[in-house]
């Protein structure tokens, strides 16, 4: 469902509700890692037309909840215990960089502390994830929304997203106290985005460093 000139709000498109429905049926493990994605099985047992089928797969394959083979085959994703650290490290550097380019002296960072200081209470309780994204969502637009490069934002946001889908595999909510102590430390020391861009950087190799202990790189994880 979307919004609207004047909060009109236009229905789901059949589409989109295609793409709600598999999300969480990766998302919950009812689509296995690695299970095929076959266009008429998911419309014959959904009830729709190939077309919005077709046109979900899509979407999902942009945020990283379908993988394509070389043969063109395509398959719920999976995710191994590398791969998760690797989309923490892409995220840290593209954080940092971000700040970096924020001028504390002449922008307003308020809106940014905000955000901050909400992330580690919302990696605890993803329940509360808001329809617009969650807080590490919503850290990256605002940063990159800052930093005023639209190259930048483009793969920030292009990133996040994959994030989103992809990382919900993982079981990262006894990472929140990591979260919650560097944002808050990192928060306290805007408007000085210099040093909050080292923070940042620092923090994510503390963090990539312990999810690196938890288990085998190469094991494939399967949800929360």
């Amino acid at each position: 469902m979307t919004t609207g000139p004047n909060n009109f709000i236009a229905p789901t498109t059949r589409a989109e509700a295609v793409a709600t429905q598999l999300r969480a049926e990766i998302s919950s493990g009812f689509l296995a890692p690695g299970a095929p994605i076959r266009d008429a099985e998911i419309a014959a047992r959904l009830g729709v037309s190939i077309t919005p089928v077709r046109e979900s797969i899509a979407v999902l394959i942009s945020e990283g909840f379908i993988d394509v083979l070389p043969n063109k085959r395509r398959m719920v994703m999976t995710l191994t215990q590398h791969q998760a650290e690797e989309l923490m490290d892409a995220l840290g550097a593209l954080l940092s960089l971000g700040i970096a380019r924020i001028d504390g002296t002449t922008q307003d960072t308020k809106a940014l502390r905000k955000i901050m200081l909400q992330i580690g209470p919302g990696i605890e309780h993803p329940e509360t994830r808001k329809p617009e994204g969650g807080p590490v969502s919503l850290l990256v637009n605002e940063v990159f929304n800052m930093a005023g490069n639209s190259e930048l934002k483009a793969l920030a946001t292009q990133l996040s997203t994959r994030i989103s889908g992809r990382i919900s595999m993982y079981p990262y909510q006894h990472f929140a106290p990591l979260w919650d102590a560097a944002f808050t430390e990192i928060a306290e020391i805007l408007p000085d985005t210099a040093t909050a861009a080292t923070k940042i950087t620092e923090f994510f190799e503390r963090l990539v460093t312990a999810m690196a202990q938890e288990r085998n790189p190469h094991q494939v994880l399967t949800g929360n």
